[in-house]
């Protein structure tokens, strides 16, 4: 029997430090996958979720023990919905509060992986610890919260979110390693607010591409919507291992991305279309690739071999630090840069002013170019853009790439198209009388445009469950909490109004979409019954 041992490391909302490590080993690459007998999980939620009175850590005393389930229950469903892989999920709760070998079990007041240093306890907030066989048949795999670090499924602030840690994990409890692409529930990494002055980025709990594809890969269905492209990375005739490729489609989206194995060779899951495999170095943005030409994957179930990637002589660099976006005159980066579509907006990036000029090769028609790329005398390191974003853009994840001269490097879907809400009107439920005064309790119906990027309905995941408080990748922020939404559309929100935090009169409710927090913002008075 073996141990694995993954954990969840993000930045503290309220910090600007780097990046911490994550933990565990790298399965990518080496030919090793660890999964379920027929794709089949039992998983139990511990009923406890605080710690005692008057800790200050933890999940918020102020929540619900059913608001921290629902966000559990819900992220972990997200991995069965996916209609691409074979995948069964029995959830159930239990009295269990410590994580014990042969159960498999979900704790939040469990200091014992963190204190016995399985995990780190500096630098990570979720742990998961799997074991499994020779085979890389797991046997059992627990998922325990740190719980002196600061907890919320509400996204309240200065705390991490519950929901989105409990998508990372679930993805490690059923095999899967970590992932390079950035728009990934497996990104190793996400710093949320990376640089002081920056929006908040709002934590959107869905699985990306390369998750859910990578999930396909390995839980298959029967009929297999993907199909497969194979090859090799070398450099001057020789095979390398540990090259980070990537497909990219002629939209350009980034479907899957794969580590080249001991032999050099890779393999990447993917639906039917046209794809460029793209190489790159293995430490982050920077470096010149290599890369294929067009890459047909014809059909599900069939495989093109042959994809080389034949990667250029160790030394040339492009070195783009950081990407961002410029706001107010001021520069802020960020790990995902949201994009409201129908809009305009200043897309940057940040690199060594020795570099020279470059250019931004964008994701035409969904993002269109504004004139030149230019740097301003006072900060001959930044690059800014002009862009615009067709208001009909599909919502998601981009890539997009940076040539200097004959060097380029594409990122790893770094820009992220969400919709642009407009708020039209605020109605009772009931009655459809619009309303200027909020009551606890009650339901409203939100009126707009370009509300949500997709229509969802709430699903209730176990007995007297509360709503969810983000659907369709959006979410109403009342105040200093969210909002249980019914259902969304891209012209109408359905939601409850929560009892509110605080003795404010009055509050903003805020259609959120990525980081545009004050898209769409209408201020209510509020009723204290």
């Amino acid at each position: 029997m073996k141990i694995w041992v993954h954990a969840a490391s993000l930045v503290f909302l309220c910090s600007f430090g780097p990046a911490p490590l994550s933990a565990g080993a790298s399965l990518r690459g080496q030919g090793k996958n660890l999964f379920w007998r027929d794709g089949k999980v039992a998983l139990r939620a511990s009923r406890t979720v605080h710690l005692p009175e008057g800790a200050s850590t933890g999940v918020d005393p102020r929540e619900r023990a059913s608001e921290v389930h629902a966000a559990v229950f819900q992220a972990i469903r997200a991995w069965t919905r996916t209609g691409k892989a074979r995948v069964e999920l029995d959830l159930a709760f239990t009295d269990a509060q410590t994580l014990a070998a042969g159960e498999n079990i979900v704790t939040f007041t469990d200091t014992a992986p963190f204190d016995t240093g399985l995990c780190s306890k500096e630098r990570h907030l979720s742990c998961t610890v799997s074991t499994f066989g020779e085979d890389g048949a797991v046997q059992s795999s627990s998922v325990a919260f740190y719980p002196h670090k600061k907890l919320s499924a509400l996204e309240l602030d200065c705390a991490h979110d519950i929901g989105l840690l409990m998508m990372h994990e679930m993805g490690h409890v059923l095999g899967l390693d970590h992932s390079f692409v950035t728009d990934s529930v497996m990104l190793a990494e996400a710093e949320l607010e990376p640089v002081a002055g920056a929006p908040r980025v709002f934590s959107v709990r869905e699985l990306g591409e390369d998750d859910v594809n990578t999930l396909a890969a390995l839980y298959p269905l029967t009929d297999s919507p993907l199909g497969r492209i194979t090859g090799t990375a070398t450099r001057n005739g020789a095979p390398v291992k540990g090259v980070r490729l990537l497909a990219v489609s002629t939209q350009g989206r980034i479907p899957f991305g794969a580590v080249s194995g001991e032999d050099s060779r890779y393999a990447l899951h993917l639906p039917p279309g046209d794809y460029t495999v793209v190489a790159d170095a293995p430490n982050g943005p920077g470096g010149k690739a290599g890369a294929t030409g067009t890459v047909k994957v014809p059909a599900a179930g069939t495989e093109t071999s042959g994809a080389d990637v034949a990667l250029p002589p160790v030394g040339v660099k492009l070195n783009v630090e950081s990407v961002g976006v410029v706001q107010n005159g001021a520069y802020a980066g960020m790990p995902r840069v949201d994009l409201a579509r129908g809009r305009d907006h200043n897309l940057a990036l940040t690199r060594p002013p020795e570099l020279g000029g470059v250019e931004l090769i964008l994701p035409e028609p969904a993002v269109l170019r504004l004139g030149n790329a230019s740097s301003p005398a006072s900060a001959p390191q930044l690059v800014r853009q002009n862009v615009r974003v067709a208001a009909q853009a599909p919502t998601g994840s981009y890539a997009f790439a940076v040539r200097a001269g004959l060097n380029f490097t594409v990122l790893a879907a770094p820009l992220r198209i969400v919709n642009n809400p407009r708020v039209e009107s605020l109605c009772d439920f009931e009655t459809l009388e619009t309303v200027t005064v909020l009551r606890a309790g009650r339901r409203y119906v939100l009126a707009g445009s370009d509300l949500a990027g997709t229509a969802a309905t709430a699903e209730a995941e176990f007995e007297d469950a509360p709503l969810a408080a983000q659907l369709g990748g959006v979410a109403l922020r009342l105040g200093s909490r969210f909002a249980p939404l019914l259902s969304v559309k891209p012209n109408e929100i359905v939601f409850d109004a929560p009892p509110l935090f605080g003795d404010a009169a009055e509050v903003s409710l805020l259609v959120v979409a990525g980081s545009l927090m004050e898209s769409a913002a209408v201020k209510l008075a509020v009723a204290r019954e």
